[in-house]
């Protein structure tokens, strides 16, 4: 039994010297990431979507990709690069999505209308007008403003001309 306590002693030195000494420092920051970064969020702030399609954009990925695959910022880089290439070719599909809908709205369609299997608008037929009776024949009596001519000869001879009258601040009236 003697083998194997020898043994377990050797494995346990083992463990323990290379869970604590060998490990390697990642290296250190990546200037080229932090300028890539920086010259981004300028970009990014000043054109926002538009900057995926400038041709500065190019150059931020050139350093992206110069960054060393042992540097704290890896990672970071990578997924700054991934995020710049799925934006412009988002932003390159919606402008030609606008380029042919720009298109397609200046030509002039050559269809017939009556040709083809769009739903019309049904027109409403006319109504034949309903008989409302006699007309209304006005109102009877005299109205204000009615001329003093009107006033004589008509109404069945309720009103008579007279003598003139003086109104005060206006002066003489029939």
């Amino acid at each position: 039994m003697r083998p194997f306590r020898g043994l377990g002693f050797a494995a346990v030195l083992v463990l323990a010297l290379s869970a604590s000494g060998c490990r390697r420092s990642p290296a250190p920051p990546s200037p080229e990431y932090e300028q890539a970064s920086r010259r981004w969020t300028s970009l990014y702030g000043q054109k926002l979507d538009a900057a995926y399609l400038d041709p500065a954009t190019g150059e931020i990925e050139a350093l992206l990709q110069r960054v060393p695959a042992d540097s704290v910022d890896s990672a970071a880089s990578q997924d700054l690069l991934r995020r710049i290439q799925e934006g412009r070719a988002r932003m390159q599909a919606a402008a030609e999505e606008q380029r042919r809908a720009v298109a397609s709205a200046r030509t002039v369609p050559t269809t017939d209308p009556s040709q083809t299997n769009i739903p019309r608008r049904v027109e409403p037929q006319a109504e034949a007008p309903v008989d409302a009776g006699l007309g209304d024949a006005g109102m009877v009596g005299p109205q204000v403003g009615s001329p003093a001519s009107e006033l004589v000869a008509g109404y069945r001879g309720c009103f008579r001309r007279s003598t003139p009258v003086t109104v005060e601040g206006r002066g003489m009236r029939e």
